[in-house]
């Protein structure tokens, strides 16, 4: 993951592998820090467009008019002491160059700026060890003539993560925001707020807004509203940037490519709950009466909103007609004890999903009410029929100063 200064956007793609390369080993990210965005010293290095293809708004030259040993100074901050991988982006038209790399006002190295006519080349130094808090990293003039374009700086916290909806989801049309996580604030008293952009093209890290609709801008939420209607059958990216800022620095925290689609997705099947009931239960003996009550607990209406609903028997201990069978709610009638199981399709015309339900049958109210899960009997139902009535009176009054079987309370 890729950090820069905020105002340019302009990420190289070696930069870019890069940075897929230190997240997937690491969990970390890169921050990239434009040399036209540094301090440089008094008659030292100056801005300058001369050398094309540069990141941000320009370069800063080591040239004809920069004073000895003056240099360009970096401001970082970091959140913890460590060991940082730094890279240069330079380019040294006239010949092999060697400056020096300082931190934090010590002399690291002398460095080889090793000719690369007009064009620009990536100068891996290795690891530089930094405070935690705010720290200098600075390229001084020792020999010019030479350019600097930016400087990377690899093992900082990384972006937004956890995208809603996930890689490559399937969420319908009717999606109405995108979620994720924030990274940690890279410092006290930082904050973190986050641009999102969206569009139904692959985002061209080149262009500004990645070439998508910006929906959302320096807000500090986690969640942005879509706010256009999406087309169906279409694969959709976006990008959240994150911008850390505070104590006078300010890194933008690349996003990742995410991605969904607006495509058909099935609809979810609804038998309804579970059921228990008894033989008699509507006034008839010897039959317990029923009402399938299915539904499609969601569907995205794609590809019409037409939806087709099928019931089946799937086991039971007799045969049932259901009728009718292709509707979401159908009555039946269960002639027998035991456990009957339904199942209901629901079809978009397109794609089908299928749910089931157990209806459990008993001789009796009270069998069917002690079957379910967190029944318990009343403490006056002595006789555990279910109610509370004269006859759990009569069993108290047989029983009267019994305090068990075998001998009367004292």
């Amino acid at each position: 993951m890729l950090i820069k200064n905020h105002n340019h956007r302009f990420i190289p793609a070696a930069l870019l592998l890069m940075w897929l390369g230190t997240i997937a080993s690491a969990g970390t990210q890169t921050i990239l820090l434009e040399a036209e965005d540094a301090v440089a010293d008094e008659n030292g290095p100056y801005f300058a467009t001369t050398i094309p293809n540069y990141s941000g708004t320009g370069s800063m030259v080591f040239g004809t008019y920069t004073a000895d040993n003056t240099g360009l100074n970096f401001s970082v901050y970091t959140r913890d002491a460590g060991s940082y991988p730094l890279m240069i982006r330079y380019s040294s038209p006239y010949g092999t160059k060697t400056n020096d790399l300082y931190v934090n006002g010590a002399k690291i190295a002398s460095i080889s700026f090793t000719l690369t006519d007009y064009t620009w080349h990536d100068l891996v130094f290795g690891n530089i060890t930094l405070n935690a808090g705010d720290n200098i990293v600075r390229i001084q003039e020792n020999w010019g003539y030479f350019y600097v374009d930016y400087i990377t700086l690899g093992g900082f916290p990384v972006t937004a993560v956890d995208p809603v909806p996930d890689l490559h989801e399937t969420v319908g049309g009717n999606l109405a925001e995108l979620c994720w996580t924030n990274p940690d604030p890279n410092g006290p008293g930082h904050t973190v707020t986050c641009d999102v952009y969206l569009g139904d093209t692959p985002p061209n890290r080149s262009l500004p807004n990645y070439g998508l609709t910006q929906i959302a801008d320096g807000i500090e939420e986690t969640c942005a509203a879509i706010p256009f209607s999406l087309d169906p059958f279409i694969t959709y990216y976006w990008v959240v940037d994150c911008l850390d800022s505070g104590e006078g620095q300010s890194y933008l925290m690349r996003g990742y490519t995410w991605d969904f689609n607006t495509n058909n997705e099935a609809p979810a099947a609804d038998a309804g709950t579970d059921q228990y009931v008894a033989l008699g239960n509507d006034g008839t003996p010897g039959v317990a009466a029923v009402t399938l009550d299915g539904s499609a607990s969601t569907d995205d209406g794609l590809p019409s909103d037409v939806l087709n609903y099928v019931w089946q028997q799937v086991s039971g201990p007799a045969g049932i007609i259901l009728s009718p069978y292709d509707a979401a709610v159908t009555e039946i009638e269960l002639p027998a004890v035991g456990t009957y199981e339904f199942s209901l399709t629901v079809d978009d015309t397109d794609l089908q999903d299928t749910d089931t339900v157990q209806i459990h049958v008993f001789e009796s109210r009270c069998d069917a009410l002690k079957a379910q899960a967190g029944f318990v009997l009343d403490t006056g139902d002595i006789n555990e029929d279910c109610s509370v009535n004269m006859e759990d009176v009569a069993d108290m009054i047989t029983n009267w100063l019994e305090c068990n079987s075998l001998a009367p309370c004292i």
